[in-house]
């Protein structure tokens, strides 16, 4: 019995060896095809990296991900037309001039393919380009903006936490020239005619390209976030759902704000009164009766879980507080503090499963933005909130500076009274860099999802 025990589990695991070895053979096969940037090879980029996306998002489920083979040929897979069809359908309902901004790297051939969709027709740019510049692309920038040395100065007033964020490590030399690479790779001077017709940028990332902050990157010596909206896109897939849109701007919000915080084992976190003065400003600007409804010791899971139950629609959940990403463990180790402990972005797609409405959600806390990359993306906190339900997430891409952070959110949540979020997050910045022209203070904001 012993032996056919051992015989029968050595063949299963060798059976399960050559369907995961064939399925990874197909990944590579389809997913970064990257060679004269042709429609043929857009198209197949499209299915795989959405079949790729599929696969990632069984992370909040499970903690093993099944692959599911690649097909390009299902009516489920999104397409270039789907693609189209949404951006002709944006500028029809709202005026915009939008495109979408596609990328794929081949490994093989050390190869970034961009291409810039717009309603009717496409422009590419096919660059050589090593693994190691894509990989450290990021941490690059963070030390282009002095992000990190701002972050450790903060740091020694507020908390001990560590900057986490991208596995690269960033290089040193003159931060300009930083800046300069990550626009010259990022947004290649072939596109800079068509960018600057655009009005609205939708960005579909691969590796750490969600996190990094393209309102300070340039075309022609000038800030993207002069030129144009800047909006992450959480999966192909969401061209093809009908368009979520936050209600009644915003009815029954939720406002959250937490400057003391509980005891926690693993860090020693100290008050920062910013968080809540900025919550209570919010809540007085919505309208919220008391404003401390959800501020400091009513900052809790358990009254905002309370608060979804009634199935009241939600048109608005900013949370204002403490936050930090782990690159190993993003759904369970990146977290958000509340009055009553941690809630880990797994415990939040749980919690917020029977929340009515397709909320906008702000997290005004560290690192929301961050979490582990992948070949299409990144997981953490603001995917777990998107996955939750809400319509779009704002959320940040360092260790962020309070003060400034309080006046562009303040100045971003006035703006989205008349203007949807992506055109309101662009005006505050706006306003920001006219003040303090370091985009370490003004840029650590995007948005994570589809214009409204």
């Amino acid at each position: 019995m012993v032996k056919i025990s051992r015989l029968f589990m050595f063949t299963l695991f060798f059976l399960f060896w050559l369907i995961a070895t064939d399925l990874s053979a197909q990944a590579t096969k389809y997913f970064g095809l990257c060679d004269q940037g042709t429609k043929a090879e857009l198209e197949t980029n499209i299915c795989s990296h959405d079949i790729q996306d599929q696969n990632l998002l069984e992370k909040f489920d499970k903690t093993f991900i099944g692959n599911k083979p690649i097909n390009c040929d299902g009516e489920e897979v999104p397409t270039l037309e789907d693609v189209q069809k949404y951006l002709k359908g944006l500028q029809a309902r709202t005026g915009r001039k939008p495109a979408v901004l596609f990328y794929a790297y081949s490994r093989s051939k050390e190869r970034l393919c961009i291409w810039l969709i717009l309603p009717h027709e496409y422009f590419h740019s096919v660059e050589n380009i090593k693994m190691d510049r894509i990989h450290a692309l990021q941490a690059n920038l963070m030390d282009a903006l002095d992000v990190k040395n701002r972050a450790e100065q903060y740091m020694k007033q507020h908390s001990d936490l560590t900057v986490t964020g991208s596995n690269a490590q960033p290089s040193q030399g003159n931060s300009e020239k930083q800046l300069s690479e990550a626009s010259e790779i990022l947004l290649p001077s072939t596109l800079w005619n068509e960018i600057e017709k655009v009005d609205s940028l939708i960005v579909v990332p691969i590796y750490s390209f969600g996190e990094v902050p393209y309102s300070a990157l340039r075309i022609n010596h000038r800030a993207l976030v002069d030129i144009t909206s800047v909006v992450i896109v959480p999966g192909l897939n969401a061209f093809k759902e009908t368009p979520r849109k936050a209600v009644g701007r915003f009815e029954n919000p939720i406002i959250v704000g937490l400057s003391t915080y509980p005891k926690d084992p693993a860090y020693n976190l100290k008050a920062s009164p910013e968080a809540a003065e900025e919550a209570k400003e919010i809540a007085c600007l919505f309208g919220v009766e008391p404003p401390d409804k959800f501020i400091e010791k009513n900052a809790s899971k358990s009254k905002i879980k309370n608060e979804i139950s009634t199935g009241k629609q939600i048109g608005l959940i900013y949370i204002s507080t403490h936050g930090v990403s782990d690159y190993n463990n993003p759904l369970d180790g990146g977290v958000i503090w509340l009055s009553d402990g941690r809630w880990s972005g797994r415990d939040v797609v749980k919690d917020m499963s029977s929340m009515k409405g397709q909320p906008l959600v702000v997290l005004s806390a560290c690192q929301t933005g961050l979490g582990k990359t992948f070949e299409v993306g990144t997981i953490g906190m603001a995917r777990a909130w998107y996955q939750a339900g809400a319509s779009n997430v704002v959320m940040s891409l360092w260790r962020i500076e309070s003060h400034a952070t309080r006046q562009l959110m303040v100045g971003f949540m006035k703006n989205t009274k008349t203007m949807p979020a992506d055109k309101a997050l662009q005006k505050a910045m706006q306003a920001l860099k006219k003040k303090c022209n370091s985009p370490a203070l003004w840029s650590g904001f995007s948005i994570l999802g589809l214009p409204e």
